[in-house]
């Protein structure tokens, strides 16, 4: 049932993607759609880590998905200001900064063997919705975990002060944006503090 879900997610963020596509002159509309298809292969993949049984398989799926993880933050950052039409100082250089984590991270997830900085274990367990692997987060995953979240804060504070400088017909669209940023984010609280009763379960995907 969980793999059906985030499959849906898959082709419902593929789908956004499209429409994104479509609308490139929109302010943010294209990194929106990058964040989109970032959200469909953390969906993808996650959906292919629920399915498929091999340990190493499953090493291997999250190592891949953290392509999709880790450009989040950035590219929130980037639609939020950009759809709120906010100027950056030294756009250039900001922008390579932004992405500094996300690269790291990547880099430290293919190569986790060697230095657990994102992954400190992975324990295979069995849970009512069959076995999940559930990883104990080294110190470089807190440090991806809380510029993800500052990254997100930033942006959605953006769009908030955004609300006092657009016109009255675009305050309901932007309020829509700003609750949908906060669904995903709850659901990935609920797995980084374990809160969840399925150990391993990462609902953030489907949330988004």
């Amino acid at each position: 049932m969980q793999a059906v879900a985030l499959f849906a997610s898959t082709g419902l963020s593929i789908w956004a993607a499209v429409i994104a596509r479509t609308r490139r002159g929109v302010p943010g509309g294209t990194a929106f759609g990058w964040m989109m298809l970032a959200i469909a292969w953390w969906s993808f993949t996650s959906a292919m880590h629920t399915l498929i049984g091999d340990y190493e398989a499953r090493v291997a799926i999250s190592k891949f998905q953290y392509l999709g993880v880790a450009p989040i933050g950035p590219l929130w950052l980037l639609f939020t200001t950009r759809y709120s039409r906010v100027a950056w100082p030294a756009p250039h250089v900001t922008r390579v900064i932004v992405w500094i984590v996300p690269v790291i991270t990547r880099v430290l997830a293919a190569t986790n063997e060697q230095h657990r900085l994102l992954w400190a274990s992975s324990v295979e367990g069995a849970t009512p919705v069959g076995t999940r692997l559930a990883y104990q987060g080294g110190s470089w995953y807190w440090v991806h975990a809380a510029y993800s979240y500052f990254l997100v804060l930033i942006g959605t504070a953006t769009l908030v002060r955004g609300l006092r400088r657009f016109p009255p017909p675009y305050h309901g669209q932007t309020a829509v944006i700003i609750i949908g940023a906060i669904v995903p984010w709850v659901g990935n609280l609920l797995y980084l503090s374990q809160a969840l009763p399925v150990s391993g379960l990462d609902l953030t995907p489907i949330a988004f």
